[in-house]
């Protein structure tokens, strides 16, 4: 009944407006997964797509398919492959359907029997074809898969360290090979095709920075790079009330704050309880039993560590 009514129409165009039916013709546009009817009339395939602002890249193509319905222009987009041979990879791109028509396409030859994926199987994105060498042949068998692991990040156990959680189990996959006629024992592995997934390792990944220390182990929110200088007792408490000893840091209260523990590599465990007139930003001063020692010391870049407790 539609069919009919369009004939109708576009005859009565013709009668009262000089309108051929050709010129009121309807065409479907298939492109990039949208599709739209259009009246082409008698424009070109290339003034449809032009209508439309459809635009065509290096290697794309169109044509138009006769279908019961109304014609169809589609516009396949070229996708780039690789072809595989004697040990080289080369890419191409092409807007054919099959792998056997981009071959062909690219003038590169190929046997039915020595070439994978076959001829008919369908050209996509990054697909790599492998055409082999006169000593091989296809061969195709089952192997068992290594599980696959999925890791949980666990804030309480040290940066590096795995826990196993639940141990999986193989899966099952088809293998397809190169092999050689004269070297049964000489194969290459050209792709492979998951059949069965098997169940995940689930492994528990340490995410907590940790830095050892003499008493032991303990974790870090922070590590900093600072410029130390050494000070000596006064007489005075320190800025927070405290009477200095060794392990009071003077620091930047605005950039470390008071009571912040830390660990200093060569210092040891200290705390951030001091602070100064030169103490700014990441200047920091490590309270000396003596004056020899400060003078030892003198001025250095230390690593802080920026302990959690």
């Amino acid at each position: 009944m539609r069919k009919f009514t369009r004939i109708f129409f576009a005859t009565l165009a013709f009668l009262f407006f000089g309108m051929s039916p050709a010129d009121t013709a309807e065409l479907k546009v298939e492109w990039d997964g949208r599709s739209q009817v259009i009246e082409a009339g008698a424009l070109t395939d290339e003034e449809v797509l032009a209508k439309l602002g459809i635009a065509l890249n290096a290697d794309d193509s169109f044509r138009r398919e006769k279908t019961d319905g109304l014609p169809v222009l589609k516009v396949r987009r070229a996708v780039s492959f690789g072809v595989s041979k004697d040990g080289e990879t080369k890419i191409y791109r092409s807007s054919k359907e099959t792998v056997g028509a981009a071959l062909k396409e690219k003038g590169i030859f190929y046997r039915r029997g020595r070439m994978y994926p076959r001829p008919g199987a369908p050209l996509s994105e990054g697909l790599v074809i492998h055409l082999l060498g006169q000593q091989e042949y296809l061969v195709e068998h089952e192997t068992d898969t290594e599980p696959e692991k999925e890791y949980i990040e666990d804030k309480n156990l040290a940066a590096g360290l795995e826990r196993v959680v639940k141990k999986g189990s193989p899966g099952r996959a088809k293998v397809i090979s190169a092999a050689h006629k004269t070297n049964t024992d000489k194969r290459r592995e050209l792709t492979r095709h998951q059949l069965e997934p098997g169940e995940k390792t689930v492994i528990r990944q340490g995410t907590a920075k940790s830095v050892k220390t003499p008493e032991g182990y303990k974790r870090y929110s922070k590590k900093m790079i600072c410029e130390a200088t050494a000070y000596i007792a006064t007489g005075n408490r320190t800025s927070v009330g405290l009477w200095p000893y060794v392990g009071i840091v003077a620091v930047d209260p605005d950039y470390i704050p008071y009571y912040t523990k830390m660990y200093i590599p060569g210092y040891g465990l200290a705390i951030a309880g001091d602070t100064g007139g030169d103490i700014i930003h990441h200047r920091i001063d490590l309270f000396m039993d003596s004056y020899e020692e400060a003078i030892r010391f003198g001025r250095r870049d230390v690593e802080v560590y920026i302990l959690e407790d």
